[in-house]
């Protein structure tokens, strides 16, 4: 047994392990390219339940957002100038 073999196949596995993780994560790409492409003009939101949580409320222009915007505009008036009960 040549002391040169264990050496070529230890390479031979590190490359080959390589390139299998490089196309697994190019294949990944690829997919999650093509669903944020189908997903695009989507009016729900495919991030989050709510978009109190989401980093992207600010620039969203989805319908969702802006009602949830709308709720809470008319929610903070709401607290800040209550109406009074005209119970008579």
């Amino acid at each position: 047994m040549n002391p040169s073999t264990p050496l070529d196949r230890r390479r031979f596995l590190q490359a080959g392990t390589r390139y299998v993780l490089l196309t697994a994560l190019g294949g990944l790409a690829v997919v999650a390219e093509a669903k944020r492409r189908r997903l695009s003009n989507d009016p729900n939101c495919i991030r989050l339940w709510t978009c109190a949580d989401c980093v992207e409320f600010g620039s969203c222009s989805k319908p969702k957002a802006q009602d949830f915007r709308q709720s809470n505009v008319l929610d903070r008036d709401e607290r800040t100038n209550p109406q009074p009960n005209d119970k008579r």
